[in-house]
């Protein structure tokens, strides 16, 4: 990949600003020389594994090791490195290639997130983005559908339905962005997949947001509180480790619930739910689009 096609990919998909010039500087050293046969082995290896995200990242760390960089920047580099192969796919649905670049601009999003919980410049969720170079999954204004079944346990369960995914950024998450990106997301998929949607288009989401015992922590009115008000919350997963504590909490996500900040409105009622109640987990609740 040369510095220019990296430098346009960042560009293109909104990277943040304060991470161009470190990306810049460590995809120079990785895509050149000796490194860029390094680069290409994994991407190879990757493309034979079906899209492996654990394969690949086996991969970031030998190649982390050689150059002196976190696993974590080298992903983020691939990742770049192979986008443009998925482009094709996108523009099957969408020749104009907006719905490509809206999708594959989650990497800057998974970027944002890494800077803020582990302070590195690169992406940490293993096993993501295979469903983005199968074509599987879209962003369709302020929500990622993923094409899939519905989960055992649930109405439907077997059956052909979208999973809504939350990325981190994309705009506001206010209930007028939401009920836009239902509509967008219902009518792309019986256009395009009528077969499967004849009609309406079941989905469903699992979400920390919807585990039931979480009710009290989002405000009365809040974008939060609306969003779980949109699905029918028929399963409960327990959580323990409490994994999605990064999602809120950041880098401080492995502190004791009584040295969590409270710097926020949703920190401050997430730690107080901690201290007093302890339950974690996720929800699944569904809904039509």
């Amino acid at each position: 990949m040369e510095g220019k096609q990296l430098k346009d990919e960042m560009m293109r998909f909104s990277f943040p600003e304060e991470s161009r010039g470190f990306l810049q500087a460590a995809g120079e050293r990785l895509f050149s020389g000796k490194e860029h046969e390094f680069a290409e082995a994994a991407l190879y290896a990757y493309e034979e594994s079906g899209y492996s995200d654990t394969h690949l990242m086996t991969h970031c760390r030998a190649i982390g090791e050689k150059l002196d960089l976190s696993p974590y920047t080298v992903h983020v580099l691939l990742l770049l490195a192979e986008s443009q192969k998925a482009e094709k796919i996108y523009d099957r649905y969408d020749p104009t290639g907006n719905l490509y670049t809206d999708t594959f601009t989650d990497l800057a999003f998974k970027v944002r997130e890494c800077m803020d919980v582990c302070g590195i410049i690169g992406i940490f969720p293993v096993g993501w983005y295979h469903l983005f170079f199968a074509g599987q999954i879209v962003r369709l204004g302020r929500l990622e559908y993923e094409l899939t079944v519905m989960p055992k346990g649930l109405e439907g369960a077997g059956k052909p339905a979208l999973s809504i995914h939350i990325p981190s950024g994309g705009g506001s998450f206010d209930k007028e962005a939401r009920v836009a990106s239902y509509v967008r997301a219902g009518a792309f998929f019986r256009e395009h997949f009528g077969e499967l949607f004849p009609s309406s288009v079941p989905a469903f989401c699992e979400s920390w947001l919807l585990y039931p015992n979480y009710g009290g922590v989002f405000p009365k009115g809040s974008n939060l509180a609306s969003f779980r008000e949109e699905f029918d919350i028929q399963k409960a997963i327990p959580d323990p480790g409490f994994y999605d504590a990064w999602r809120i909490f950041g880098a401080y996500a492995g502190c004791a619930p009584s040295s969590l900040p409270e710097n926020t409105a949703l920190r401050s009622a997430m730690k107080d739910y901690l201290l007093h109640q302890g339950s974690t987990g996720l929800g699944l609740g569904v809904r039509s689009l």
